[in-house]
């Protein structure tokens, strides 16, 4: 009767043992990504009281339609908003992209945050805001 008890009290423990290893390394793993996360991608937590907003859209050549959408969060990480909706009459990719930003930055503005830092996947367009002199042609 002594075996049983104390077999099940050595499986108890490997068991809680194994729970806990696995716990462990799946912090370091989130660790880990989060730090090879801002190696790569340079992402640094905002400043407090900042705001980051990513915009994203997609565009339907054949029907001249967009769609757009933006997400806020805080420096926590945390999302706070988030809106999306669809444009019509929209003729080019650079159009698309174009409306997403200006509907974005007029919605945060109406609803009345500052110091926010808006990012996209739209390489031409941040070139072309933050570098206008490398975008222009020339004649």
């Amino acid at each position: 009767m002594g075996v049983a008890p104390d077999l099940l009290s050595k499986v108890y423990k490997e068991v809680n043992h194994w729970f806990l290893i696995k716990s462990t390394e799946k912090e370091e793993k989130s660790i880990n990504l989060e730090r090879k996360k801002r190696i790569i991608f340079g992402l640094k937590p905002l400043p407090l009281g900042w705001f980051k907003c990513a915009i994203g859209y997609a565009w339907n050549r054949y029907k001249n339609e967009s769609g757009a959408s933006w997400v806020l969060g805080n420096n926590e990480g945390n999302v706070l908003l988030h809106s999306r909706r669809s444009f019509s009459g929209i003729i080019s990719r650079m159009d698309a992209s174009s409306e997403s930003w200006l509907w974005a930055i007029e919605s945060l503005k109406s609803l009345h945050f500052v110091s926010i830092i808006f990012s996209s996947e739209d390489r031409d367009l941040i070139a072309a805001i933050t570098k206008p002199s490398a975008c222009t042609t020339r004649k």
